[in-house]
């Protein structure tokens, strides 16, 4: 009876000592549709960054934009500010000597402010590569008495100038241009009437000084 009762517990003591086995946990394998997702993320989100820093490159680590009234040069922009009348130099005035820069019939003289504005590099300049046309035709440039000091502007930096042009008495609206490339429009001032007005009144006062000095005395 006892060896019955071994015999059919055996196995279950058996069974009871074996080592229980646990299923084993893999990670997922990503198939060749995952793999080409990831990929083509990856792709634009490079895509994007070679964009963004060619935008930098561009819009920053290179020249500025030129906008309305402005003109490209080498390492920066012009910025044209506007046009006066220019004053007759002092040793130009009646009774006081000749002009040595006299203004040809029918012509008068203006004066265009400019402002160079360096980018991310230096900004080279030449007084002469300034032009100014009116009506297609070139204005009398007078290189000697532009305020246009250097050559080279440091980056970052901007530097205010003046040029001078002799052009038709009646124009009212100029190209100026950068070694020939595009344009910009440069209003022109109307022509000037006070120094007709001041030579006049200079005029009407020596008459009035000599009428008093040949006018009798009175006791």
């Amino acid at each position: 009876m006892n060896q019955l009762v071994m015999e059919r517990t055996a196995p279950r003591a058996a069974a009871a000592a074996r080592p229980v086995r646990r299923p084993t946990v893999t990670s997922p394998v990503a198939g060749p549709h995952e793999v080409r997702s990831m990929v083509g993320v990856a792709a634009g989100v490079i895509a994007i960054l070679v964009l963004a820093v060619w935008s930098f490159t561009q819009g920053w680590g290179r020249d500025p934009v030129v906008g309305p009234g402005e003109l490209a040069v080498d390492g920066g922009i012009v910025r044209v500010e506007g046009a006066l009348s220019a004053a007759r130099p002092a040793h130009a005035m009646p009774g006081m000597g000749t002009d040595e820069d006299p203004v040809a019939d029918g012509d008068r003289r203006v004066s265009v402010d400019i402002t160079l504005l360096a980018g991310a590099s230096e900004l080279r300049y030449a007084g002469e590569d300034f032009a100014l046309t009116v009506d297609g035709e070139p204005a009398s440039h007078l290189l000697h008495r532009d305020v246009l000091p250097g050559e080279v502007l440091p980056p970052g930096t901007s530097l205010s100038a003046t040029l001078l042009f002799d052009v038709p008495a009646e124009a009212t609206v100029g190209m100026l241009s950068y070694d020939g490339g595009p344009a910009t429009e440069v209003v022109l001032p109307a022509e000037a009437e006070q120094s007709v007005a001041g030579d006049a009144t200079t005029v009407d006062d020596g008459a009035a000084a000599d009428a008093g000095h040949g006018a009798p005395e009175h006791g």
